[in-house]
């Protein structure tokens, strides 16, 4: 299906099957409640800790000055192996999402004829897979996390909900930079 992105553009979305959805979402609210227990800031449900940050990226008088990052076509670009790479210290939750996922996709060209097309996913969730904002979620605060590291802190002033990121201005292009090796375009409209 499509869903409107912008007043310009469409964006495709998947309907799962009913019930891969019902798992996909209790594996996602797992995950979210894992990720929330070990990073309080960071809520899949509750987006206010990003609108702050945003607003206060926008002001220049800010003692720690912030980038918004917004991605790409962010859940079409994570990958089979890249989540299977990530997930290395932790393959039970690798193997649970990949049996629940669809690695198939099915489009009808035109309703009124039957005709369809149909491929294998390369990626690894569809916008519309029940553990995908989690899962979204999940990698880029290891990223985030990775960058802040490498210039030798461990700085907690970020925010991530869902493919919108809010960064330490100091890490943002080592960020952007990683994203890309990960395969993961950075929205510069």
């Amino acid at each position: 299906d499509f869903v409107p992105k912008n007043a310009k553009t469409h964006r495709t979305t998947a309907s799962e099957p009913v019930g891969n959805a019902w798992v996909q979402r209790g594996i996602g609210e797992e995950m979210a409640d894992l990720l929330r227990a070990r990073r309080p800031w960071i809520n899949h449900r509750d987006q206010t800790r990003n609108q702050r940050l945003a607003k206060r990226a926008s002001s220049l008088d800010n003692p720690v000055p912030l980038a918004t990052i917004d991605l790409k076509s962010s859940s079409q670009s994570i990958a089979t192996e890249m989540v299977r790479m990530a997930f290395l210290l932790a393959p039970g939750w690798f193997d649970v999402m990949n049996r629940t996922r669809s690695p198939n996709w099915r489009a009808k060209i035109d309703p009124g004829s039957g005709k369809e097309l149909s491929g294998e996913y390369e990626l690894f969730v569809s916008m519309g897979n029940g553990f995908c904002f989690p899962l979204q979620m999940i990698i880029y605060t290891a990223a985030i996390e990775a960058c802040h590291r490498e210039f030798g802190h461990s700085g907690k002033t970020y925010g991530v909900f869902g493919d919108d990121l809010i960064v330490e201005q100091r890490v943002a292009l080592l960020l952007i930079e990683w994203l890309r090796f990960l395969g993961i375009r950075t929205n510069t409209d």
